[in-house]
């Protein structure tokens, strides 16, 4: 398998070098950034406080960028986390509220709240349209409710993903805009 590595890749051929050493140097170089960000990504799963991504790959870049590139994720990170404390609040303090979607990202909400706190809260989903469907043990309201006995509850969208087609499916279906909150993070990768 090493020798599969010993080959050059489609973004190495036609590279024009003064000598066989500035080659060489190049690709220690290229090899050490990529090792670098295999590092960082390792890292974070392992602390499991981001989402891994890698970024593009910059040889030669300078320390002072590097340093910029380190705040700005650290803002990211604190603008997810301000995010999701006022997701927090906003569902504490509804009286009356309905969680549309019970995915990923709704289990994730509900870890951030007291069992006091999620025994008031209700929950829609499209897969109670066809079938009763049990969540957390309480029954889901299907999506042709929340327009006539349950009318006067906001409703929180969970899913990050598809937020904005929910919402839209939601009010083609007669629901008032005004009721409809929409969740903007990844709340089951924190």
């Amino acid at each position: 398998m090493w020798e599969m590595f010993l080959e050059e890749f489609r973004f190495q051929k036609g590279g024009q070098f003064a000598t066989s050493r500035d080659m060489a140097d190049h690709y220690l170089r290229i090899y050490d950034a990529i090792r670098h960000q295999l590092w960082e990504v390792r890292k974070h799963a392992v602390l499991n406080d981001i989402i891994p991504q890698f970024g593009e790959v910059e040889i030669d870049k300078p320390l002072e960028d590097a340093k910029v590139d380190a705040v700005k994720k650290k803002s990211a990170a604190n603008a997810k986390r301000e995010n999701i404390e006022k997701l927090l609040a906003l569902v504490r303090k509804q009286e009356k509220l309905i969680l549309y979607g019970t995915g990923r990202d709704c289990d994730g909400l509900l870890s951030f709240l007291t069992e006091s706190e999620q025994d008031r809260l209700l929950y829609s989903d499209k897969k109670a349209a066809h079938s009763t469907y049990i969540y957390r043990e309480k029954k889901v309201i299907a999506p042709s409710e929340l327009c006539g006995e349950y009318r006067e509850y906001m409703i929180l969208i969970t899913s990050s993903m598809y937020a904005i087609s929910i919402q839209w499916e939601l009010e083609d279906m007669g629901i008032d805009p005004e009721r409809i909150i929409y969740n903007k993070e990844c709340l089951w990768w924190i």
